[in-house]
């Protein structure tokens, strides 16, 4: 014979607890999810998990322990103080870094030492144009006029040029937080917005004697990115990183 709620008792002589959700899941993602946890725990749930998603890269603004979704009864749109059962199942989803050994690490040292070596190498293989070097380059960097810019991305499309520059913005490439789009400026005349499209932290490939943790607006950095195409609608001049050598800023 089945039970059936009344009321918040059973037809036995069993008390089924009813209680409250804490704010709704839209305003979970992004917290710590040990708070999370102790929210749900305050508010009376007995039946609190957690998951973890090992899907971080280090470099990135997503925190270690940051909450992706909360789910309450298999519900994950439940809204504040929406009333449940204290036992339901309620599932904490929150990102985190792989796990890994310590050869597995060493192994990672390793490689990212070696493509950082091939990186360096295949570029003194090819010919990449400066503006000490490469007029055009020169007269693209001093002027925001699309004309150039669009005989220059003509002239030099898929050649690799190189160029000190700033990460003037950087922002989630569509829904994703470990790809970006990054906008960049050439750091002693800033006429041209030139753009990085659908990065992570290892497209970039940074290389040099310092690489740092993380990527960030405000950086400086030697560039060397192959020329894509330039927007004359949006006045954005697409570039692919081929490697970027962090530059301490100086006063």
């Amino acid at each position: 014979m089945g039970l059936s709620v009344l009321g918040g008792f059973t037809e036995g002589t069993e008390q089924v607890k009813i209680v409250q959700t804490p704010e709704h899941s839209n305003l979970q993602a992004g917290r710590i999810y040990q708070d999370v946890v102790k929210d749900f725990k305050d508010h009376g749930f007995t039946n609190v998990k957690t998951k973890a998603i090992d899907d971080l890269i280090l470099g990135w603004i997503t925190k270690d322990g940051e909450v992706k979704s909360v789910s309450v009864d298999g519900n994950l749109g439940y809204l504040t103080d929406d009333s449940y059962p204290a036992d339901v199942e309620v599932i904490v989803t929150y990102h985190t870094f792989p796990i890994e050994d310590e050869n597995t690490e060493e192994e990672n040292q390793l490689e990212t030492i070696h493509t950082s070596e091939n990186i360096e190498e295949e570029n003194q293989l090819e010919t990449i144009y400066t503006a000490e070097n490469c007029e055009d380059l020169n007269h693209l960097l001093k002027h925001d006029d699309i004309s150039i810019a669009e005989d220059f991305a003509h002239k030099y499309h898929n050649e690799i040029i190189q160029f000190e520059g700033n990460i003037a913005h950087m922002m989630n490439h569509d829904t994703y937080t470990t790809r970006f789009d990054f906008l960049i400026y050439e750091n002693i005349h800033q006429m041209v917005p030139f753009k990085f499209n659908d990065c992570s932290y290892y497209d970039l490939k940074l290389v040099g004697d310092y690489i740092p943790d993380n990527v960030h607006q405000g950086q400086n950095y030697i560039i060397t990115a192959k020329v894509v195409e330039y927007n004359p609608i949006s006045g954005l001049f697409f570039l692919d990183p081929v490697s970027l050598e962090y530059v301490e800023k100086t006063l």
